[in-house]
């Protein structure tokens, strides 16, 4: 096997180790593969149908075509970049990236929305050849949430080794779920009792504000506007919105969101759910329904119905509904926390790669790096000890 890439005019062959992936033997040889790069926002929107048509092996949305378009057109402090593989005159992988401006380094896409990540490809083969392509690209890659199981992590790693690049991986917070059945109709069940009656409390509180009721919208395209007004509202209107970090406060992140969200929904597959008291709602979440799971992407509540766990209560509508759709998991897509324990204890784990620069640099940078990362660790305990002592 060997793989062209295409890029900037150039062509260059590479010729592929014949081992891969944990010393098994690489699959069949079916063709040669074709790599292509490019920059700027237009090929996300040329080449949809193409990148469109990989969606058939990706898991996540974060790997769909529509969640990258809306990347590459809400985040233009620097310059997106797309490396796609063909095989037999098919694309069946392409990597999303994107370079800060004013910085030579390439991140993952979309990075700023600290969502899991991945790169879409067919199968291993397709895979190995898109790791090939990546490291045309003589930039660093720093890929800070990447898939722990993924084959994409040892493909890049013996690439890497190929091509004489420093590749380190490093451990990150893994990304709870939970896999859903019949008994999810039920999710109270899931709680041990002191839990479950922490819920009734609330719930009754709840209650003396209002009518209570919970929806669960698939939105049509002319009711999206308010409905995601209504959200951005809510989902800031608590702490997140005093530290400033809330989606009404980030028109990036909030445009972001608007594109992704209209067109998940001309897909059918959006879902908001809300928590209302009478006429005022007090938690809301927003997500998407792919492959069988329910993707949460962003959640918050009103701080004024505080008292009641509007968000709590929320979350277990949520996990009933997921499962009356029939549903085979329901993903946070956060990290691991106290409310996440309370109803599950999966996760999937995640490691950062950062690729350093080919040639004498990428040594020289990695250097640097871990000597800057010294420091600050000393900094950090010379800090805590003057805290001790200050007590």
């Amino acid at each position: 096997m060997f793989v062209e890439i295409v890029g900037d005019g150039q062509s260059v062959k590479l010729i592929a180790p014949g081992r891969f992936k944990d010393n098994s033997s690489a699959p069949a040889n079916r063709g040669q593969f074709t790599a292509r790069i490019f920059t700027g926002v237009n090929p996300f929107r040329e080449l949809a149908s193409e990148c469109a048509g990989v969606e058939e092996f990706t898991t996540t949305p974060m790997q769909s075509h529509i969640w990258n378009l809306a990347c590459a057109e809400s985040f233009p402090d620097g310059g997106p970049v797309l490396v796609t593989v063909q095989r037999q005159g098919k694309t069946v992988a392409f990597a999303p990236l994107f370079r800060p401006r004013g910085q030579k380094r390439l991140l993952f896409l979309g990075q700023s929305l600290f969502e899991p990540t991945l790169f879409a490809y067919a199968d291993d083969e397709s895979c190995y050849a898109l790791a090939q392509a990546l490291l045309k690209l003589k930039d660093p890659i720093f890929l800070r949430d990447v898939d722990a199981s993924s084959p994409m992590v040892p493909a890049l790693q013996q690439a890497c080794r190929a091509g004489k690049r420093v590749c380190i991986t490093r451990s990150m917070p893994s990304h709870p779920w939970l896999r859903l059945n019949e008994s999810w109709r039920r999710p109270e069940e899931h709680l041990n009792s002191g839990r479950r009656s922490d819920l009734r409390r609330a719930r009754r509180i709840a209650e003396k504000n209002g009518l209570l009721t919970f929806l669960n919208i698939n939105p049509a395209p002319a009711e999206l506007d308010e409905l995601l007004t209504e959200v951005f509202r809510v989902e800031s209107a608590n702490w997140k919105g005093k530290a400033g970090s809330g989606l009404a406060h980030d028109p990036a992140i909030q445009g972001f969101f608007r594109r992704y969200c209209q067109l998940a929904c001309e897909q059918g597959i959006l879902r908001i759910l809300l928590m209302r008291c009478d006429d005022q709602t007090a938690a809301v979440q927003l997500g998407v329904d792919y492959k069988q799971r329910f993707w949460l992407l962003k959640m918050g509540y009103d701080q004024h119905f505080a008292r009641c766990s509007p968000g709590e209560l929320l979350m277990v509508e949520s996990l009933r509904f997921a499962a009356e759709r029939g549903l085979e998991g329901f993903e946070f897509t956060g990290t691991r926390e106290s409310w996440t324990h309370k109803w599950t204890d999966m996760a999937h784990p995640s490691v950062s790669v950062r690729i350093y620069a080919a040639g004498f640099h990428g040594p020289m940078e990695f250097a640097v790096e871990i000597t800057k990362a010294a420091a600050r660790r000393a900094a950090k305990l010379l800090l805590r000890k003057k805290t001790e002592e200050a007590k």
